[in-house]
């Protein structure tokens, strides 16, 4: 490591915000504080704090310039490398120092570093989609701005946790990508605002593509990427790959489980009504659902969710929880066109035919065909085949007994020829989108490579009642009645 003797100079150029320099002993602290740049002063080491993103060096050597960039990696550095490295100092600071002569270009005494550093507001600035011009550019002040995508990337620092997990495999990758865990790992480091990364080859895709590897991102702000941000990420990746493997870069999936609940309470344990237990129900499953799930390794555990309820006060003596999957689709309208709904997880069919009358396993929400003016909707036959049907009343009139097929032991839904001319609103709002709703074989519900499973907290049912047996009422022992467990 290069270190800087007594009488070198530093040049400190602030691009965002003034900055004042504090002498801390063992380095230069840098606070996003209004005062003067520039201060030259004399240290042996930097430790630079609250800047979030170090942009570059300009390194001035005998009246020459020269521009050194920040360091991806050593693989492919020598002794004439112009580069600079940057990491984070146990009290959290960033430190930036340069090559030893062998990995990266020393610097030498009396060399002048200018420092250039943008101070962020980490995520606060994620969803800004207006902008107005703060300054002229080259002289012009009559421009027009128009956003082509909101604002989006900005991150709290990496948590210790994420450090931990993702330390040893950025080591393992070893500056190139030939495992999916190699992908993860770089992407993590080339998108930092990534909350969780899965990588998986592309013939282990539903339809296989051969010499592909398909990248899926969780941003730890925002929705899904967009085009240019995939692109870039795409573009960083390059110089990892190996032989003739292309990275894809895809959205997630998302499957929403919607959960029953009838909780029962002791009302002699405590003073709070139902109505506040059922907010406390309520926002421990959000909890739940923040820590534990919304990543791609996030499985849910049925028993540790029964757990989380019955721990939301004490007062609860036990629940039963039922749960359904959601997954949506984004129809064509007007034309005919088949549809793949992957839900991963095996549905509950324990025999043929199982409630075949009652419709099956699997509701939708509404739509209108094209030459038809009823409202129509899906069910299963219990035997495979997805139909279609509209009510006359309250009685099932079968449009179609084989719109489509359904693959119970590994969760798909398939329907074919579907010209859907119009959308129904769901739950009272209008949708661009149709939701099938089924029952899983198991209460644990398991990712698999672009999903991510998360409780629809907002459309899941929680009912409190008051358990007449431990309350001692008069018909505790006589007229004591549960909830199914179906």
């Amino acid at each position: 490591m290069a270190t800087f003797s007594s009488g070198d100079t530093l040049s400190l150029k602030n691009l965002g915000t003034a900055v004042r320099t504090t002498d801390t002993g063992s380095g230069i602290s840098l606070n996003a504080l209004n005062a003067s740049a520039g201060t030259i002063v004399s240290m042996s080491g930097y430790g630079i704090d609250s800047v979030d993103s170090i942009t570059g060096f300009t390194y001035a050597v005998e009246s020459t310039t020269e521009t050194y960039t920040l360091a991806t990696g050593i693989t492919s550095l020598d002794s004439t490398s112009k580069v600079y490295f940057l990491q984070e100092g146990e009290d959290g600071r960033f430190e930036v120092y340069f090559g030893d002569g062998v990995l990266g270009k020393s610097v030498s005494d009396g060399n002048i570093i200018t420092l250039e550093y943008i101070v962020t507001n980490k995520d606060e600035s994620n969803g800004a989609s207006t902008f107005t011009l703060a300054d002229t550019i080259g002289g012009f002040s009559d421009v027009s701005i128009s956003t082509s995508s909101n604002s989006q990337g900005g991150s709290e620092p990496q948590s210790k946790n994420s450090i931990r997990y993702n330390a040893p495999l950025q080591y393992s990758a070893q500056d190139r990508a030939v495992t999916t865990k190699d992908y993860e790992s770089l992407v993590q480091t080339i998108y930092p605002n990534a909350l969780s990364v899965s990588a998986y080859g592309g013939e282990d895709a539903e339809t296989p593509e051969y010499g592909k590897v398909f990248i899926s991102i969780k941003a730890a702000s925002g929705s899904t990427l967009t085009t240019a941000t995939k692109n870039d990420i795409v573009s960083q990746l390059k110089k990892y790959n190996v032989a003739s493997v292309t990275p894809v870069v895809v959205d997630p999936e998302t499957t929403s489980l919607v959960l029953t609940t009838t909780a029962k309470y002791d009302e002699n344990a405590t003073t709070k009504t139902r109505d506040t237990i059922k907010t406390d129900i309520t926002d421990a499953l959000t909890v739940y659902n923040t820590n534990n799930l919304q990543k791609f390794d996030g499985i849910f555990r049925y028993s540790k969710v029964v757990k989380t309820i019955d721990d939301a006060d004490n007062s609860i003596l036990s629940n039963i929880t039922t749960l359904k999957m959601r997954k949506n689709f984004t129809p064509t309208l007007g034309s005919a066109t088949t549809y793949n709904i992957y839900f991963r997880n095996a549905f509950y069919n324990p025999h043929s035919g199982h409630d075949a009358t009652a419709g099956g396993i699997l509701i939708s929400t509404g739509f209108k065909i094209t030459g038809n003016t009823n409202e129509m909707f899906l069910n299963d036959d219990g035997e495979g085949n997805v139909r279609m049907y509209y009510l006359s009343g309250t009685t099932k009139v079968y449009q179609n007994n084989t719109q489509g097929t359904i693959d119970y032991a590994n969760g798909t839904v398939t329907l074919t020829s579907l010209n859907i001319a119009s959308i129904s609103n769901i739950r009272g709002s209008s949708s661009s989108v149709i939701e099938l709703t089924t029952t899983p074989k198991s209460n644990d519900v398991v990712p698999v490579r672009d999903q991510i499973i998360e409780i629809d907290v907002a459309n899941s049912t929680v009912t409190v009642e008051a358990d007449t047996f431990a309350g001692g009422t008069a018909d505790a022992g006589t007229t004591y009645t549960t909830t199914s467990s179906y």
